[in-house]
């Protein structure tokens, strides 16, 4: 992604963790926010950087994860109602099962 879409720069700036006016980090659903994604837990056994989004509508959830230092994306488009989808952890998911480093 890197130098492709993104200078190396403005990549870091859209990665950054934010932080609140408390002087505490901007969190939502158990990850940190940077400007537009979640930036990964570190604690899910991920090597480098990895962001996350998700939409949720009535009637439709969509996902996208990325690893930015790595060559996995995964996007989820859905027509149906899936519990909890916004804290399922779906990269460290892929890459147990399929063995991706």
């Amino acid at each position: 992604l890197s130098n492709k879409i993104l200078n190396e720069s403005s990549l870091e700036l859209l990665t950054e963790a934010q932080t609140l006016d408390t002087g505490g980090p901007a969190m939502g659903w158990g990850n940190v926010y940077t400007l537009g994604w979640f930036l990964c837990n570190k604690d899910q056994g991920l090597k480098g950087k990895a962001v996350e989004h998700s939409g949720v509508q009535p009637g439709f959830r969509s996902r996208m994860t990325m690893q930015i230092d790595g060559e996995l994306t995964i996007i989820i488009l859905a027509n149906v109602e899936i519990a909890n989808f916004p804290e399922i952890q779906i990269l460290p998911i892929a890459l147990r099962s399929k063995k991706i480093k």
